[in-house]
């Protein structure tokens, strides 16, 4: 059944977004009401090189998606997008700082004449909102999962923004005394509002928010490698995430895999959606490259990795880092998953 789920996955190149240098990396993908996709990353000639922007694809045919500059190079680079779909439109989250301890997250808004920056922070002026993954929207205003890089521990966070507010909140989640946590995703399910944070401990952590705050952060036996994950839900039968497979810190970028939990502690296999073992028929990339050690170099090589993670239109949407050169994007049919996850 898992063969048969792999077969009916589609791999595309979002070509636009291939780049001679080994600076793309960190999509989000999200889909409108409407069923438009739109997929954000950054580009430049090396993570964290001032050149670095924040581009933006959308349409409903990944073949012919419109791509744009969100926001430019310049003297500071820009990380991480986040997209969401709002009562405004589409709006761009990211962060803008030399390094992840200086970030400041900004909210990009379109306008009729360009996009429009926004700071987000607290009442005091501190930089809030998420900092990689996707921001969820309640009837009481937004949640987003939040980082502080800044100090050892890593630690994570959720920020909420009611509505109507101008500011930010943080609710802080503890987690072990010598354990990285960060990048929350938060998601939605049964009823509660759940958070699943990267760690440097071998496995993705989990807590659930209370009438009293977040619970202690504790392991789920979900693989981490120290690198970015997305979770969400389909329905409130099962999780869905996807991730690389490796427990080490630092460890292979290499395979991504698809996989299901019927509780955020136990998860399985579905799919592998990248093995780096395939290339795209595009002169400007590399040849395929299977995982290797992650050694900070940055390059790109055997990298498949930051995931984002969406359900609809029919289909499971995945966007991934491909080598640091692009951003491709896979589809399961929600029927075959759904399949599977019966069988």
């Amino acid at each position: 059944m898992v063969q048969l789920l792999e077969e009916r996955i589609v791999r595309h190149l979002l070509t636009g977004s291939v780049s001679p240098h080994p600076g793309v990396h960190a999509s989000s993908l999200s889909l409108s009401p409407g069923g438009m996709i739109a997929i954000a990353w950054f580009d430049g000639t090396r993570e964290g090189a001032p050149d670095t922007r924040i581009r933006l694809a959308r349409g409903h045919d990944l073949d012919a998606m419109s791509i744009q500059t969100v926001a430019p190079g310049g003297a500071t680079p820009s990380w991480n997008p986040v997209v969401s779909w709002g009562e405004e439109g589409l709006e761009i989250f990211f962060q803008r700082g030399a390094e992840p301890s200086s970030w400041r997250t900004v909210r990009a808004v379109e306008t009729e004449s360009g996009w429009i920056e926004v700071p987000c922070v607290d009442v005091a002026g501190r930089s809030r909102g998420p900092v990689r993954n996707h921001v969820v929207r309640t009837g009481a205003g937004l949640l987003a999962g939040a980082s502080d890089e800044s100090r050892r521990p890593w630690a994570s966070a959720v920020d909420v923004r009611l509505h109507g507010a101008p500011v930010w909140e943080r609710e802080p989640i503890a987690g072990p005394p010598d354990v990285d946590l960060i990048q929350p995703a938060v998601v939605l399910w049964r009823g509660g509002v759940w958070a699943f944070m990267r760690s440097n401990a071998g496995h993705v952590y989990m807590s659930i928010r209370g009438t009293d705050g977040w619970s202690t952060a504790t392991p789920t036996d979900l693989p981490n490698n120290n690198s970015g994950m997305d979770v969400c839900a389909l329905d409130d039968t099962y999780l869905l995430a996807v991730g690389n497979t490796s427990t080490q810190n630092w460890g292979p970028r290499c395979p991504l895999v698809l996989f299901v939990s019927e509780d955020g502690r136990t998860w399985r296999d579905l799919a592998v959606l990248e093995d780096g073992l395939r290339s795209f028929d595009d002169v400007r990339l590399p040849r395929a490259a299977p995982g290797q050690m992650f050694d900070g170099s940055l390059d790109g090589r055997g990298e498949y990795s930051y995931p984002s993670i969406a359900v609809g239109a029919g289909r499971v949407h995945v966007s991934y880092t491909w080598q640091r050169r692009a951003i491709a994007v896979v589809h399961a049919p929600l029927d075959a998953v759904r399949q599977l996850l019966q069988a």
